[in-house]
């Protein structure tokens, strides 16, 4: 072998060993998350599931009253005797209390559907911006989440990342 073919081949193997070194080294870092699981096991969402049961809590406290003044209402026209004229006037109270629950039960419904994509919202907002955070901070190029539609159609568990980001969440989260 001539020594110009000799540095030719040479070259070729070293160039071909640098790439091979260089390319797995520089593999991308990918992480994979259980999003479903990582919101829902998130310290905030319990706390926001909470806000939302007391707040529910509250708006049947309202309706409770009211039905409670209907069925007063409705007792107290069966067991007593009243004019013509007071009968007519209590059943109007009557008519006026059931339109003032259905209402009540409409703006219930609205306020509760509100209330509930404005904790939801919150809360995926601090899940994504904190995966964004823990991606950068630990070298992640990216971090797939998967949910209970699977569109993350495979991934070796050496990917699944959701119980450690799930841990660093829950251990960051303020409780805000």
């Amino acid at each position: 072998m001539t020594n110009k073919n000799f540095y030719i081949l040479l070259i070729l193997v070293v160039s071909v060993g640098g790439y091979s070194f260089f390319s797995a080294n520089n593999q991308p870092k990918i992480g994979v998350v259980d999003f479903n699981r990582l919101v829902m096991e998130f310290d905030g969402m319990q706390d926001a599931m909470y806000l939302y049961e007391q707040k529910a809590a509250s708006w049947e406290n309202h309706g409770d009253s009211l039905q409670t003044a209907m069925s007063v209402l409705v007792n107290d026209l069966e067991t007593n005797e009243y004019s013509e004229e007071v009968v007519y006037k209590k059943e109007y109270e009557l008519i006026l209390l059931r339109n003032t629950f259905a209402q009540l039960q409409e703006q219930i419904g609205a306020v509760a559907q509100e209330e509930d994509q404005k904790l939801t919202s919150a809360v995926l907002l601090q899940v994504m911006d904190f995966v964004k955070i823990y991606g950068e901070d630990n070298g992640y190029d990216v971090i797939y989440g998967s949910n209970q539609d699977q569109y993350v159609l495979y991934r070796s568990n050496e990917f699944d990342i959701t119980d450690v980001v799930l841990a660093e969440l829950n251990k960051n989260y303020s409780g805000e």
